[in-house]
């Protein structure tokens, strides 16, 4: 994904972002931005932990059950993958603050 961004402006990489429902300020560099798709991109690849078969002996949980778990998942792992962004903005926030403090 990374690569595929290196050509993107950041009002594009700012639109990609939107339109899959992330969090995105006007402030973010165009790495932070970048490293937000990568890392969605990571999430979304990732397979899915919910068993679809039911276990053997036992009746079967209903379609709306399985789909109802199915989404919570998602909505976990989006959940996941905000927090991670939101610490490693805040971790690179003080990095650079630290940085320049150095600096000076």
């Amino acid at each position: 994904m990374a690569d595929e961004c290196d050509h993107m402006t950041v009002a594009n990489l700012k639109e990609i972002i939107k339109e899959r429902g992330l969090p995105v300020r006007k402030e973010q560099k165009r790495e932070d931005l970048i490293k937000i798709l990568c890392d969605n991109d990571q999430v979304t690849r990732s397979p899915l932990r919910i068993h679809p078969e039911p276990i053997r002996g036992s009746k079967g949980p209903s379609f709306e059950w399985d789909f109802r778990k199915y989404q919570l998942q998602l909505e976990a792992e989006e959940r996941e993958c905000k927090f991670r962004h939101e610490l490693e903005l805040k971790r690179m926030k003080l990095e650079a603050q630290h940085q320049h403090e150095e600096a000076v």
